[in-house]
């Protein structure tokens, strides 16, 4: 190989790394913002949305309608947080759909064929306006959540954000069973 050759191949080699270096040297002031933001590093955004979704619904729950009194999460729940995460989301949100159906039945919103869809539930619910917005909004975010956890092969969130998620599940059960 003659040198002229080998300069070309070593700046075609060389193009994508040396521009990356300059663009992160640009912009490292926006990066290392960005960066303190990230909790945990993982390939794969699912869980940062996990984590983040969480806590911005319990912004938003405190700020509409603090709890008159305190819901606690189960001890098992809570040690179920930390050993299957998964498992703690699906079983919060089963309680969810629990109490929905519940007070779906208990007022004959639905017949008890329809009362295995979430979405029914919660369809019957809001059109019997029995529930205030921010819950049927609630509603909606866990199970979306729930669905993330479920579907997503590379979930694994901390475990403060699953512990977030079941005190979030337990105000609306604790919701859905006032209004019943």
């Amino acid at each position: 190989m003659d040198p002229l050759t080998f300069v070309a191949e070593l700046a075609k080699a060389l193009s994508w790394p040396v521009a990356a270096v300059a663009i992160a040297l640009i912009f490292r002031e926006q990066i290392r913002a960005l960066l303190q933001r990230i909790k945990k590093g993982k390939v794969g955004p699912a869980e940062f949305e996990f984590e983040e979704r969480v806590a911005e619904l319990r912004r938003e729950t405190a700020e509409a309608q603090p709890p008159s009194t305190p819901v606690e999460v189960s001890p098992s729940l809570v040690s179920q947080a930390l050993n299957d995460p998964r498992g703690a989301i699906v079983s919060a949100w089963l309680q969810v759909e629990e109490a929905a159906r519940d007070l779906a039945l208990s007022r004959g919103l639905i017949p008890p064929k329809m009362a295995k869809s979430a979405v029914s539930l919660i369809r019957a619910i809001q059109k019997a306006e029995i529930v205030n917005l921010q819950h049927l909004g609630l509603f909606d975010a866990l199970r979306d959540l729930r669905n993330r956890a479920v579907h997503d092969a590379d979930f694994s969130p901390d475990s403060e954000s699953v512990l977030s998620y079941a005190k979030l599940s337990a105000e609306l059960v604790a919701a859905l069973k006032a209004a019943k």
